[in-house]
């Protein structure tokens, strides 16, 4: 009879910790999902190759966005022989480039363009390593921008 009680108890003792094993498991796999998909700062982040097209619509929807700001990184020479309207310059070429990136607002949305894409494509790496948020990058820069008879500014 002692033998047949304690039979019992043990597979209740089993069962109890199977099931204590398995609501474990699950409340990890719940607690992980949640925290994938509500984390707002991986979902909110973004960097991104836009044609000249998609940049100028993304100009147009931000034009009174205190928050959006187009980054221009030619040289100064180079900016100066024609932009896009409210851009901003920093020359890619400076030698304290990285630096200036690290002053900006990294919760800002930014807008990179150069003359063809390459330096562009190089700064929005250097911006994402810096912490940047939101950003785009303009594919075949300013070439592809003029070849789309899109507006420019000229000094």
């Amino acid at each position: 009879m002692v033998k047949k009680i304690i039979k019992e108890k043990s597979k209740f003792l089993l069962l109890f910790l199977i099931l204590a094993v398995v609501v474990s498991l699950s409340a990890c796999t719940t607690l992980n999902n949640n925290y994938n998909y509500n984390d707002n700062s991986v979902q909110n982040s973004f960097i991104k190759d836009v044609d000249v097209l998609t940049a100028k619509k993304i100009i147009d929807e931000n034009k009174n966005n205190n928050d959006f700001v187009i980054l221009d990184v030619r040289t100064p020479e180079e900016f100066n022989s024609g932009r896009i309207e409210n851009s901003e310059n920093i020359n890619f070429y400076s030698s304290d480039f990285k630096e200036q990136l690290s002053k900006l607002d990294k919760n800002k949305v930014y807008l990179v363009y150069c003359r063809s894409g390459s330096r562009s494509a190089k700064a929005v790496k250097i911006m994402e390593e810096l912490g940047f948020k939101k950003v785009y990058n303009v594919e075949g820069g300013i070439i592809s921008w003029k070849k789309n008879n899109l507006p420019l500014i000229y000094s």
